[in-house]
C-alpha cells in the first residue's frame, strides 16, 4: 500500500500546501514513526465533531481518484488536520490533530491545535478536557480557561467560576472575558457593588473611549440587582455612545422598556434597527405591550449577553468570535441573537449548512426571525436549484412587512438573475413606489426594462438613477454602454464611462466600456490600448475577450482574433458564462477568418 504520508503530501502539493510538512518535522512528529497509535486522547462528547463518512477515496477538484489513506496514521491525520483549517472546516481538523496525538499525546504543538479547533467548533467539554490535560503536563493554552469558565458558569458554581475568571485576567485576549464574567459571578454572590466596581478595569489609560461593555453590562447588572434608575442611567449612557452596535442597542432597548422610558425604546427601534428587520412589528409590539423587549432576561440570556458583550470589547490582538459566540450558546443554546450571529459567522466561513442550521432555531415571533430568513432567501435565491425556496421566503417575509424595500430589492435580483424580467420588474416597481430617490432602485428598475426591450423607459430610468446618485459607478457605466449600443451620443457615452473609471480604475469591465466605445468610434489604437488592459483586469471574462479579438480583427491581426474568439469560446465551456454572449456568431467569426485564410493560401 501507497505510504500514508506520502498518499496525503501528493494530494495536497498542487495546493502548496507541502510546507506543512516542515511544521510536521519541528515538532518531532515524524521521528514518532507512522505506526497505528493507540488513538488519540478520549474526548468523546454529544456535541464532539467527527470525521465519520469522510471519504478521502473520492474524485477530488481535478478529477483524480486518490488512495484513501489509513486512518491510523497520524501524520496522515495532522496533515488533514491543516487540511480542514484551510477548508474552513473546523470539526474534521479538531477530530484530526486529536487522532494525531496517537503516538504524540503530550505534542504540546498538537494539543494545542486541538484544544484551539474544538474550543473554535463549540465543544467546550472536549476543550475543556484538553485544557485540563495540559495543565496537568505543566503548561497552558492561550485562552485554555475559558471552556472552564463556562463550564462553571452553566454549573451555576459562582465561587469557582469568579476564580477561573481571575485566571483569565492573566491573558491580555480573555481580560474582557475575565473582567466581564467575573463581576456577574460576584453579583450572583450578592457582591453587586463589588461586581459593578470590576466592570471599570475593562478601561485603560490608552483608551480614548471607555468601552460600551462598561455601559450595557453595568445597566444588565443593576438591572439585576432591583436598582432600576442605575440601569436606566447605564442604559442611556450606553445608548448616546456613537459605536454601540445593533445587537446591544437592542438590548439596551429592553432595559429602557422594561423600566418605563418607552419612548427611548421606540427611539432605538425607529432609528437603529436596518431593513433587514420588520421594524413595523417591533413597533406595533412594543405600543401594545407584548414585545419581548419586556421580558425580563434569566441568568442564561445574561450571562450569554455577558460573554458577546466581552468579546466585543476592542483588544490589541486577534481573538476568535466565533470561539465566544459558541461558549455563549452554550450557556443559553435558544438565545436568538447568539443563533443569529453564530449563522452569520459560518455564513463567513462558507458552511452554508451550518448556517442555516442556526438561522433555523429562531421561532417566528422573535425579531431575529425575519433578518435569519432574509439571508437564507438572498443565498436560495442565488442558486439554480433553490431559486424556487428563496422566491417562496422572500414572499413569506413581504407577507409580514410588504413595504420592505430591501426584501422587494432582493426579490427583484433573484428574479432577474433567473430570467423572470417581469417578475423582478414588479419587485422593484415596488420599491420604487415606496421610494422614487431610492438611490439603486431606479439603476436596477432600468437594467430589467432593457433586458424586456423597452429601452425609453430603460433609458429614463438610468438617467434618473443618476439623478438621485451622480457618484455611482457602475450606474454610469452601464448607462455609457447601453447608449453605445443603442446608437446614442458616443461622446456622451464615452464621458459616462470615463467618470466611472475615475471612480473605479482597476475595474475590468469599465476598462472594457471605454475600449468598445473607441471601437465603435473606429479609434483602434485606443481600443486596443483599453481592450487589453481590460483583459488584464479579468482575464477569465469571455465577453472581455471576444471583444480583444474584434479588435484584433479589425486590425488586421486575424491569428490573434481567431486565437481570442476560441478562447472566450473555451472560457464559456469552463463555466464562465455571460449571457451577453451570442456564440453562434463567436462561431461564425472563427470560420469565416479559416475560410479567408485557407482562400490566401
Amino acid at each position: 500500500m501507497t505510504d500514508p504520508v506520502l498518499s496525503v503530501i501528493v494530494m495536497m502539493k498542487g495546493q502548496g500546501l507541502l510546507r506543512y510538512l516542515l511544521l510536521i518535522l519541528s515538532t518531532g512528529f515524524l521521528l514518532a514513526g507512522c505506526q497505528p497509535g493507540a488513538g488519540g486522547v478520549d474526548l468523546s462528547a454529544p456535541n464532539a465533531g467527527t470525521a465519520s463518512g469522510y471519504d478521502w477515496g473520492s474524485e477530488t477538484a481535478d478529477g483524480h481518484v486518490q488512495e484513501p489513506y489509513d486512518q491510523q496514521s497520524n501524520a496522515a491525520s495532522f496533515l488533514m488536520g491543516y487540511r480542514a483549517n484551510l477548508d474552513r472546516d473546523i470539526s474534521l481538523a479538531a477530530d484530526e490533530f486529536n487522532n494525531a496525538l496517537g503516538t504524540a499525546p503530550e505534542n504540546q504543538r498538537l494539543m494545542a491545535l486541538a484544544f484551539q479547533s474544538y474550543f473554535i467548533n463549540g465543544d467546550i467539554e472536549a476543550a475543556a478536557r484538553l485544557a485540563s490535560k495540559s495543565q496537568q503536563l505543566g503548561f497552558d493554552f492561550d485562552y485554555g480557561s475559558e471552556p472552564a469558565l463556562v463550564l462553571a458558569l452553566q454549573a451555576r458554581d459562582w465561587p469557582g467560576a469568579l476564580a477561573v475568571a481571575d485566571l483569565l485576567l492573566e491573558n491580555a485576549g480573555s481580560q474582557p472575558i475575565g473582567t466581564i464574567l467575573g463581576a456577574w459571578a460576584l453579583a450572583f454572590q450578592n457582591q453587586g457593588d463589588a461586581g459593578l466596581t470590576r466592570l471599570l478595569d475593562l478601561a485603560h489609560d490608552d483608551q480614548t473611549e471607555p468601552p460600551i461593555a462598561i455601559f450595557t453590562q453595568s445597566a444588565l447588572i443593576a438591572e439585576y440587582l432591583g436598582r432600576p434608575q442605575d440601569a436606566l442611567a447605564s442604559a442611556r449612557m450606553a445608548v448616546d455612545q456613537d459605536l454601540l452596535g445593533l445587537t446591544s442597542a437592542l438590548t439596551m432597548a429592553g432595559v429602557l422598556a422594561r423600566h418605563g422610558d418607552v419612548d427611548a425604546a421606540r427611539d432605538i427601534l425607529t432609528n437603529r434597527l436596518s431593513s433587514y428587520f420588520n421594524r413595523d412589528a417591533a413597533l406595533s409590539a412594543l405600543d401594545d405591550g407584548t414585545s419581548p423587549l419586556f421580558n425580563r432576561p434569566d441568568i442564561n440570556t445574561l450571562l450569554a449577553e455577558a460573554y458577546v458583550d466581552a468579546a466585543n470589547v476592542p483588544l490589541p490582538i486577534r481573538t476568535s468570535r466565533l470561539a465566544r459566540a459558541h461558549a455563549a450558546g452554550y450557556i443559553a443554546p435558544d438565545h436568538d441573537k447568539i443563533n443569529y450571529m453564530l449563522g452569520l459567522y459560518y455564513r463567513d466561513l462558507d458552511q452554508i449548512e451550518k448556517s442555516h442550521g442556526y438561522h433555523e432555531r429562531i421561532p417566528k415571533n422573535s425579531i431575529w426571525y425575519q433578518p435569519a430568513q432574509f439571508l437564507k432567501a438572498r443565498y436560495f435565491g442565488a442558486e439554480e436549484e433553490n431559486y424556487d425556496n428563496g422566491m417562496a421566503i422572500f414572499e413569506e417575509l413581504l407577507e409580514g412587512d410588504a413595504n420592505n424595500i430591501q426584501i422587494l430589492i432582493q426579490k427583484g435580483h433573484a428574479a432577474r438573475r433567473h430570467g423572470e424580467y417581469q417578475r423582478a420588474l414588479q419587485s422593484y416597481l415596488k420599491a420604487w413606489s415606496l421610494e422614487e430617490d431610492h438611490p439603486t432602485v431606479s439603476y436596477y428598475l432600468g437594467i430589467t426594462y432593457d433586458r424586456l426591450d423597452q429601452k425609453e423607459e430603460a433609458e429614463r430610468a438610468l438617467r434618473r438613477s443618476l439623478e438621485y446618485n451622480g457618484g455611482d459607478a457602475y450606474a454610469l457605466n452601464y448607462l455609457g454602454y447601453w447608449l453605445l449600443e443603442e446608437g446614442g451620443d458616443p461622446e456622451e457615452a464615452l464621458g459616462f464611462i470615463r467618470q466611472a473609471i475615475e471612480l473605479q480604475p482597476q475595474n475590468g469591465y469599465f476598462m472594457d466600456s471605454l475600449g468598445w466605445g473607441y471601437f465603435k468610434l473606429g479609434r483602434l489604437d485606443q481600443a486596443l490600448l483599453f481592450m487589453e488592459r481590460a483583459v488584464v483586469l479579468r482575464p477569465v471574462d469571455p465577453l472581455i475577450t471576444d471583444h480583444l479579438g474584434d479588435v484584433y480583427d479589425a486590425l488586421g491581426r486575424s491569428r490573434e482574433a481567431v486565437f481570442q474568439w476560441q478562447r472566450a469560446l473555451d472560457l464559456v465551456a469552463e463555466g464562465q458564462s455571460d449571457e451577453d454572449m451570442d456564440l453562434e456568431h463567436i462561431k461564425t467569426k472563427i470560420e469565416s477568418q479559416s475560410a479567408s485564410g485557407k482562400r490566401q493560401n
